[in-house]
């Protein structure tokens, strides 16, 4: 396999499959400052007060949207419970467990093949350490999200090989794909994607008719630098008798850098396999920007509902990828 088809692989690899966080504007200054709103009826504070045993469920439902398409399909539903199981002065940890995800008829049958994927697709959990300003910093254990990634990925890439009547996967090539996933910041870009946006504003003070603008960075699931991002977080509306709040997020990436993350990654693919790197690579023009819709319990600084929206432009055609987190009812007792 030549660098160039190694270098477009990887660019769909993760942009399609959602190797990039939502950077949490949380971290960067601010230039509102909560105290002076304290009092408006127009500013909100995303400030948590979680308890220990704290619990929400939501239902994550996948969709995306083809070049060509006109509406959105349903690519998948997974359950999910949220527990904060920690909650002092240093901060909170919080179990996050998926269950089994869903999938259309066509997919399901193709999943249910192997015995592999169906072993792999059962509940997980993680726990993720949140500062004490409600702030996402990370897997409470990244290592073994990184065996649990890997053997993911084996699986994937095994099956997708058998079908192709390929043989077991070059050694070389393996190599390469546990050194690219080889830190706690390319593990932490793909187990923390869906977690991450429920956390990107909290910590922060937004006022209507007032948008909140500021720098961050997205960690790259190639490793190396984190990608500078722009982001806008505007409050649409506030109900202070419902204690609801709205509030849009959009953000967009730094597509050069990212480009050049993705192309150290080819070159130390290519080494770790022996081949030798073009003098140049392909231009790839890739285009990304996230749109978040939140609708926020003020009363508990927790999303009740979110809608993400990714749009992007790469090598393999325009696509739209929504993903809602729906409230889900509790079990009765």
């Amino acid at each position: 396999m030549n660098t160039r088809i190694i270098f477009v692989l990887l660019a769909c690899l993760a942009l399609l499959t959602g190797g990039l966080l939502i950077c949490p504007p949380g971290l960067a200054p601010r230039p509102l400052v909560a105290a002076q709103f304290a009092t408006d009826p127009d500013a909100v504070t995303l400030k948590p007060n979680w308890k220990k045993g704290q619990s929400h469920r939501y239902t994550i439902i996948m969709e995306v949207q083809g070049e060509k398409e006109l509406t959105f399909r349903k690519a998948s539903t997974t359950p999910v419970d949220i527990v904060i199981e920690k909650a002092d002065a240093d901060g909170y940890e919080i179990s996050w467990t998926t269950g089994q995800p869903q999938f259309p008829d066509s997919q399901a049958r193709g999943m249910e093949s192997d015995s592999r994927l169906r072993e792999l697709l059962k509940e997980y959990r993680m726990v993720l350490k949140v500062n004490p300003q409600g702030v996402l910093a990370g897997l409470a254990d990244w290592e073994q999200a990184r065996q649990d990634v890997l053997a993911s990925l084996k699986a994937g890439m095994e099956l997708s090989r058998q079908a192709r009547g390929q043989g077991p996967i070059p050694e070389k090539l393996w190599e390469g794909v546990q050194e690219m996933f080889g830190t706690r910041e390319a593990i932490e870009a793909i187990c923390l994607r869906y977690p991450s946006p429920l956390f990107s504003l909290m910590g922060g003070t937004y006022r209507r008719n007032r948008p909140v603008e500021s720098d961050g960075e997205v960690p790259s699931v190639f490793g190396g630098p984190a990608i500078p991002a722009k982001v806008k977080v505007t409050l649409e509306s506030v109900d202070r008798r419902s204690q609801v709040a709205e509030l849009v997020m959009v953000q967009t990436c730094d597509t050069q850098k990212l480009m050049e993350s993705m192309a150290a990654a080819v070159e130390r693919v290519a080494q770790r396999a022996g081949k030798k790197m073009a003098d140049t690579l392909p231009s790839v023009k890739v285009e990304l920007e996230d749109t978040i819709e939140y609708a926020f319990d003020l009363d508990q600084a927790w999303p009740i509902t979110m809608i993400h929206t990714r749009r992007l432009v790469s090598p393999a055609g325009a696509r739209l990828e929504r993903t809602t987190f729906k409230p889900r009812a509790s079990p009765k007792p």
